[in-house]
């Protein structure tokens, strides 16, 4: 026991000589004499009294221990090397782990000498050439994109830039834009695909979708519309009535039904109507026709907008730019005929408008907005006699005006409402046909079985107006075996020909 206290009392002293010997080395001012000798007995690390407080505070904010410390380890760039026993030193960064490097192969191509002695500085900017060099492709891109006049040309000008980051979301807008400048742009391009799958990343912080949906429509990406529907729904009350009408228009487009999204449009633009332009009006319906969703309360308002407008045109108290023309007006009676939606007021005032017009000799009355106003009356079968009586006189006086698809639109729409017993009327349908029949060469396949189609009507009296009317169409139809884009009435014109030329 008195061995074991002696040993203990022996190293304490060791341990507060030590302590003290580095308070001097550390602290020489605090043990200097005035005489500038230390003194002969060491002041005690215990006695706080003795040391200042300055000198003890200097003394704590010591953050090393020394190299063989875990902090010396880590740095050991400013306390050197450690002489540890069986462990390997690499000099060329820090260590890694606890463990040695016995069994590390050397893979370091040492440079030479006068290098490796030199100080590594890293030069974090280059001359000015070099600094616009590597900032030109902000200027270079979109000049490489104005200059191509294909869509080839720009989908190249990306690609070879494509490499350069960050892309902004302006790049993307721009080259969509391009693209659907100079058209004929093809969806499966694998530097479309490239391009749209970088810029969907970009989906959820655009502010524009609209116009992003509008893009993506006229370069028929479908599948790109679909995965920026999901951001849609929730920035639908934050759009101008501007912008929810370009975003109807383009699912109109693409014909991409989305029942709940469309119903939410026309839920906001049901009190906004009076900020459209008759453009805008127009575009909204035609985006539910083609689409197929009837929606009936809207399809009536616009009806009363449109139908308010021209009231307000006709007594001169209407803004400028607010009324919508007679290609308008018939253009929205081939919408609702489409969707089935009977306005007999609506149709009643296009009708007198165009009658009106007609009989005046004003502008407006074109031969394609009277077909569409004739077929869209026959389909949803309200018989305007009078306007179809003042439609087939103007037909029959300037028929050199009217295209031979036009004049088949309104034959086929117009004879099955008229009695032909009248007396000009046939006179009329042989006009007609004989005009059909001569420019039948520019015929497309719809207008080809509407005039089948009106032949047949007009064969009601009892004789063929124009003899071998339809064997000359079916020659036509031959020339368009090949055309598969167009629809027309195929039972009733196979029908007709089954029994005027059943060889063929």
């Amino acid at each position: 026991g008195d061995r074991a206290v002696g040993r203990f009392a022996c190293q304490s002293m060791a341990s507060v000589a030590m302590l003290a010997t580095r308070l001097r080395q550390r602290l020489p001012r605090l043990f200097a004499s005035p005489g500038g000798l230390l003194p002969v007995a060491p002041v005690s690390v215990w006695d706080r009294a003795a040391v200042p407080n300055a000198a003890l505070e200097q003394f704590q904010q010591l953050r090393c221990a020394g190299k063989v410390s875990r902090t010396g380890r880590l740095q050991h760039f400013k306390f050197g090397t450690v002489k540890a026993r069986g462990r390997g030193y690499y000099r060329f960064h820090k260590i890694i782990g606890k463990w040695n490097w016995r069994k590390y192969t050397e893979r370091y191509m040492a440079p030479r000498s006068l290098e490796n002695r030199q100080r590594f500085i890293h030069s974090a900017y280059g001359l000015y050439r070099q600094h616009r060099h590597s900032y030109s492709w902000y200027w270079r891109l979109p000049r490489s994109m104005a200059e191509a006049t294909t869509a080839n040309d720009v989908l190249e000008a990306w690609i070879k830039f494509r490499h350069k980051l960050p892309k902004r979301t302006y790049h993307y807008f721009k080259v969509l834009q391009r693209l659907t400048e100079v058209g004929r742009c093809d969806p499966t391009d694998w530097r479309l695909k490239f391009i749209t799958s970088r810029a969907r990343r970009i989906h959820r912080k655009v502010l524009n979708l609209p116009r992003l949906a509008s893009l993506y429509a006229k370069l028929r990406l479908w599948e790109d519309m679909q995965h920026l529907n999901r951001y849609l729904h929730p920035m639908l009350p934050r759009y101008s009535p501007q912008q929810l009408v370009l975003l109807a228009h383009s699912f109109g487009l693409g014909k991409v039904q989305d029942k709940h999204l469309l119903s939410e449009v026309a839920r906001l633009l049901g009190p906004q109507l009076e900020a459209l332009s008759p453009t805008d009006l127009l575009r909204l319906a035609q985006a539910f026709a083609a689409t197929e969703v009837c929606h009936y309360t809207l399809l009536a308002r616009i009806s009363a907008q449109a139908q308010a407008r021209v009231q307000q045109a006709a007594a001169g108290a209407a803004p400028p730019g607010s009324c919508p023309n007679l290609a308008q007006l018939s253009e929205l009676a081939r919408v609702f005929a489409v969707l089935k939606f009977q306005d007999y007021s609506f149709i009643e005032l296009c009708t007198t408008q165009a009658e009106m017009m007609l009989r005046r000799g004003l502008p407006g009355p074109t031969p394609p907005v009277l077909a569409r106003l004739c077929s869209a009356c026959a389909r949803l079968k309200i018989n305007e006699v009078r306007f179809f009586e003042a439609t087939l006189a103007h037909a029959a006086q300037h028929w050199y005006d009217y295209p031979a698809s036009s004049l088949a639109e309104i034959g086929v729409a117009v004879m099955p409402a008229l009695p032909l017993q009248v007396e000009p009327l046939p006179d009329v349908a042989k006009r007609m046909l004989s005009a059909i029949r001569a420019e039948r060469k520019c015929l497309p396949l719809r207008a080809v079985g509407d005039a089948v189609r009106f032949a047949a009507e007009a064969e009601r009296t009892g004789s063929e107006p124009v003899p071998g009317f339809v064997r000359s169409m079916a020659g036509r139809v031959k020339d368009l075996q090949n055309e598969t884009r167009q629809l027309y009435d195929v039972p009733r014109a196979a029908e007709i020909f089954g029994k005027k030329c059943p060889q063929d």
